[in-house]
């Protein structure tokens, strides 16, 4: 089964799930949201957005209008919370807002959204928001030929192939960083392939040389990938539904394994490079992975798991390495420092953790619950950084 397939997609958000999740929040959580454009050539190129501190319309100021840019804090704990859907690069029927809505509805109705620090100024998110982005083909939902584009009526066509995908969720990300001036304090959240991408937002850019990928945004402090995707030839050759998966796999990359070795977030040396701390906090991850999940395997995020240990141990290797030459000569002590400014041209210098959470593959985004979980990790370790 393809993971678009989405068998367990309950039809309206009304389907039973549990006393933690009333269908009447996840009901008032939708309405909290606004949807905005990032970009206008394509009517996916959108994003949902809440603030708590901006007041909400009453019935005694029904046409408040709230005004986003008022909120552009640069609090160093006042962090934003930004979420990628998943769908293998094509469901239409996953989108920005049905997915979203039961992990910020844990946000909102449970301890969560409480700071998780004793400081006197403790880290706490101050906006979230959740992406949209153009999809590739699905054979399950044909459309029919749209309207012509005209500057009044973007395209709804889903043809997208890579780099559409990431190229629009880094359009959304500088477009909010420049709206915001959050810069890189935010974490980037992502189910199954919007995991992918939350990660390709860490990686070199270097799959097109377009303004959009030329562009300085900045990869978040914090990825929490919750039943990511991080191998994709590995997942089409091992999988026991290698064709399904090849099919997906080819409508948003094509047909070229060189392609999907440089676009796996599991097959990238160079984080180091492309990911490292800010000189207040190191980055940090969350990996969650559930063993009850039938569509991603364990092996997807035991690959991603190696990949940055390795890293990780290059970065220690190169710190002793630089210690030794210290004591060696004292004489050199001022260039050695020098040398230490540049840890992380040889390994990561970021923190992450691998979580095992509960749940079949689609259940985690429709509950909620353990997507909220492993974003709590994530702030958790912030804190500690």
């Amino acid at each position: 089964m393809a993971l678009s397939d989405n068998h367990n997609q309950p039809t309206s958000l009304s389907n039973e799930r549990g006393s933690h999740s009333p269908v009447k929040s996840e009901a008032l959580t939708s309405n909290l949201l606004t949807q905005r454009q990032y970009a206008t050539d394509h009517i996916l190129q959108s994003y949902q957005v809440y603030i708590p501190s901006l007041p909400l319309p009453t019935s005694e100021a029904p046409n408040l209008t709230r005004t986003e840019d008022s909120d552009s804090s640069n609090n160093d704990n006042k962090i934003w919370l930004i979420f990628i859907h998943g769908g293998a690069w094509r469901d239409p029927t996953i989108t920005a807002l049905n997915s979203f809505v039961p992990t910020l509805s844990h946000f909102l109705t449970s301890p969560l959204q409480q700071p998780l620090s004793t400081d006197s100024d403790p880290i706490s998110i101050t906006g979230y928001i959740s992406l949209s982005y153009r999809l590739s083909r699905h054979p399950a939902h044909p459309q029919t030929p749209p309207l012509p584009t005209t500057p009044d009526r973007p395209s709804s066509l889903r043809n997208a192939t890579h780099p559409d995908h990431i190229s629009d969720i880094l359009s959304a990300l500088g477009f909010l960083q420049r709206k915001h001036a959050f810069g890189n304090r935010y974490i980037l959240a992502g189910h199954s392939c919007g995991g992918t991408l939350a990660w390709q937002v860490a990686m070199s850019r270097a799959w097109a040389r377009t303004d959009v990928f030329e562009q300085d945004v900045k990869p978040p402090l914090a990825i929490v990938s919750v039943c990511a995707i991080y191998d994709l030839p590995l997942l089409v050759r091992r999988d026991k539904d290698a064709e399904a998966y090849r099919d997906f796999v080819v409508a948003a990359f094509g047909d070229e394994e060189e392609v999907w070795k440089g676009v796996s977030p599991a097959r990238w040396d160079g984080y180091n490079r492309s990911w490292h701390g800010d000189g207040r906090r190191k980055p940090v991850a969350v990996l969650a992975h559930s063993r009850e999940d039938e569509l991603v395997e364990w092996e997807q995020v035991e690959g991603m798991e190696r990949c940055l240990s390795m890293q990780q141990q290059q970065q220690q290797q190169q710190q002793q390495q630089q210690q030794r030459g210290k004591r060696r000569n004292n004489a050199e002590h001022e260039q050695e420092g020098e040398e230490k400014e540049e840890v992380g041209q040889g390994g990561w210098d970021g923190d992450f953790r691998v979580l095992e959470i509960e749940g079949r593959h689609n259940e985690i985004w429709q509950k909620g619950e353990e997507t909220a979980r492993a974003i709590k990790v994530a702030l958790d370790m912030l804190s500690k950084s």
